[in-house]
């Protein structure tokens, strides 16, 4: 049975949550440690079995922020969910920033944490198959028929950036390239092919107003 690593230095929270997770049947195998260092031991004897960690932010040693960022190295497969107490909010952003599913304000743990927990897991394994589905992939053809509307440009790139990422074509940065050079293509193939517009009334657009470069505006 899947495990969920519960990480509190307050034994009285440490508790409270393994108690709060065990009202779902679900969450019967939990592993519990006191800080960030001691939960990296134990996932490193036990990281085949966890499929979640719930941490608190405000720790010794190591809190919850440096243990998201450590596991972001060792552990990226495994989702952190934080639980914070007031006034630690904008180490929970940083947190989300480096690599955290979401958090749980402890205020409101009893009523969120288990219906987190399962949207948590559901969206994982809605992960696992969609990888399972496209390391499955052989071969794919799109066709896409556009009129000249960039807002349709920027979902098809934003669609293939996605694409070449969960396929493992390349890396984010790679992504940012590719999507800057697909931008560029697709819009010098609307303004200077289809409509036939120089650099520098295309410049004019831009500078004057860029909702102009609509397809709606300039067939006005």
């Amino acid at each position: 049975m899947p495990t969920i690593l519960i990480v509190d230095d307050t034994p009285v929270d440490l508790h409270l949550i393994e108690a709060i997770l065990k009202k779902d049947a679900a969450n019967d195998s939990i592993a519990k440690a006191g800080h960030g260092m001691e939960a990296l031991e134990k996932l490193h004897a036990i990281h085949d079995e966890v499929d979640l960690v719930v941490t608190d932010l405000n720790m010794p040693e190591m809190n919850g922020l440096e243990l998201v960022m450590r596991m972001q190295t060792i552990y990226p497969e495994i989702p952190v969910i934080l639980t914070t107490a007031h006034g630690s909010e904008q180490l929970a952003i940083q947190a989300l920033e480096q690599g955290a599913t979401c958090y749980v304000p402890k205020s409101h743990i009893a009523e969120r944490l288990i219906a987190t927990v399962q949207q948590v897991r559901a969206l994982g394994v809605a992960e696992k198959n969609y990888e399972r589905l496209t390391d499955s992939m052989r071969t794919a053809e799109f066709t896409f028929e556009l009129q000249n509307d960039p807002a349709l440009f920027e979902r098809l790139v934003e669609m293939l950036q996605q694409i070449c990422g969960s396929l493992g074509l390349c890396e984010d940065s790679g992504q940012v390239r590719l999507g800057m050079a697909l931008e560029g293509v697709l819009f010098n193939a609307c303004y200077r092919g289809n409509l036939e517009l120089s650099l520098d009334e295309i410049d004019q657009l831009q500078l004057g107003d860029p909702e102009a470069l609509s397809w709606s505006n300039l067939a006005g």
